[in-house]
């Protein structure tokens, strides 16, 4: 029996399992590191990606930011506006 010791939990080799579907060559050591090498490129690969998708969306939020600062401008003018006395009930009618 095989003991592995994994973040301080000792594991006996008869109670591992390991999947091994989509593996092509387990026959020798050099198939295992070449399969995993595959792996690992495709894994950074995947990884760009997703650093390019976080940049973008980064992007849209400080978009969406700079539209709720403006939405925030524009209300703090009609509440202003609003105070003056110019939007108020029956102003409408005095006027004419």
């Amino acid at each position: 029996m095989l003991d592995i010791n994994v973040e301080g939990t000792s594991l006996d080799k008869e109670c591992m399992e390991v999947d091994v579907n989509g593996w092509r060559n387990w026959s020798s050591p050099e198939g295992v590191i070449a399969e995993l090498r595959e792996n690992i490129t495709e894994l950074e690969g995947v990884n760009e990606g997703l650093v390019s998708a976080m940049s973008d969306i980064e992007m849209e939020m400080q978009y969406v930011r700079h539209l709720i600062d403006i939405g925030e401008s524009s209300i703090s003018a009609v509440e202003a506006f609003d105070y003056d006395g110019a939007c108020e009930e029956g102003a409408e009618d005095d006027a004419l």
